[in-house]
């Protein structure tokens, strides 16, 4: 059988979402555009990770969390898990607890009970802590973005919430 450079992605896909997508599954969202949403029960607390995320980016305009909006990206990150579904929202019901910024890598747990049906939802303003982490210029400038915030406007926030996952 020859292995496609999609077919890699999907498996990937499966490994990295660590309970792969027969748990979870990608339909249209009432916070915007397409969310992820769970099949199962997860309990508060339980551990859903690991998820690859971009450890660069370069272009300034983003759709999902770990991506931006380019149809023509060719990053090897760039499609590789439904984490990129995942939604912004003021009262989420995950939240990062680890990350590995030097391969891209964040782990979530639940913050309440999940139920089948519930969509995943993260504090995009907690997940720019991870950019503390990263050297990389190009990603503190996207977490810049998705925040609306200036360079100085973060890093301030940083310093003020600076707190170990």
């Amino acid at each position: 059988m020859h292995i496609t450079q999609k077919s890699l992605h999907k498996k990937q896909d499966e490994i990295l979402l660590h309970l792969g997508l027969d748990n979870f599954e990608v339909k249209e969202s009432q916070i915007h555009g397409l969310g992820l949403y769970s099949k199962k029960y997860f309990a508060k607390n339980t551990e859903l990770g690991p998820s690859l995320i971009h450890k660069s980016v370069e272009l300034p305009y983003i759709r999902y969390l770990g991506s931006q909006y380019d149809p023509d990206l060719k990053w090897e990150y760039s499609q590789t898990t439904a984490t990129r579904f995942i939604n912004h929202n003021n009262k989420p019901n995950l939240k990062i607890y680890k990350q590995e910024p030097d391969i891209g890598i964040i782990y979530a747990k639940c913050l309440i009970d999940i139920f089948p049906g519930d969509e995943l939802t993260l504090d995009y303003k907690e997940t720019a802590l991870i950019a503390e982490d990263f050297t990389d210029k190009n990603v503190v400038e996207y977490y810049c973005k998705i925040l609306e915030m200036s360079l100085d406007e973060l890093y301030s926030f940083l310093k003020l919430h600076n707190k170990a996952f």
